[in-house]
């Protein structure tokens, strides 16, 4: 019974939260984390670039073991590392970002989340990070994305 009474409050607080921060949302019409996340996702650079802001930087660190850089500015040299991906071969993702934890922070313009990735053959976690996502105060577009990567498969000694 105390389950179902959590969900429902997390749910509100974030509707509620999103309601009172102008620019600056989760999930939504127009930019939002979301909406970047499923654009990044689904290989659409077209709806991905509308976006974000033409000065977007973005970044991960510790970087992943792949041919492009992955601090980039711009949404050209950003989309860049999304085309390296997987395996520089501008396919679908192999792996499932999922992402929870999400908070509003109207003193920055920003939502952060925590983003855990596993395999999609075997379903093994390969991944977690915190992201970091901001908004600019005019346009509402997204000018900085940011992941620090806590936990990954790929890095030695993990």
């Amino acid at each position: 019974m105390k389950i179902p009474i959590l969900i429902l409050l997390a749910v509100s607080v974030v509707a509620s939260a999103q309601a009172t921060i102008t620019g600056t949302q989760i999930y939504g019409p127009g930019p939002s984390f979301q909406a970047f996340v499923n654009s990044w996702e689904d290989l659409d650079e077209a709806a991905w670039k509308q976006l974000v802001s033409p000065t977007i930087s973005f970044d991960i660190t510790p970087a992943p073991p792949i041919p492009v850089n992955a601090s980039q500015t711009g949404p050209d040299a950003v989309w860049s590392f999304r085309e390296a991906l997987p395996k520089g071969t501008n396919a679908p993702l192999a792996w499932t970002n999922t992402y929870s934890n999400f908070m509003l922070h109207p003193d920055r313009n920003a939502v952060t989340a925590r983003m855990t990735t596993f395999m999609r053959n075997d379903g093994s976690l390969i991944q977690i990070g915190d992201w970091e996502m901001r908004f600019a105060a005019q346009s509402g577009l997204i000018e900085y994305m940011h992941q620090d990567v806590i936990w990954a498969a790929w890095i030695k000694d993990a």
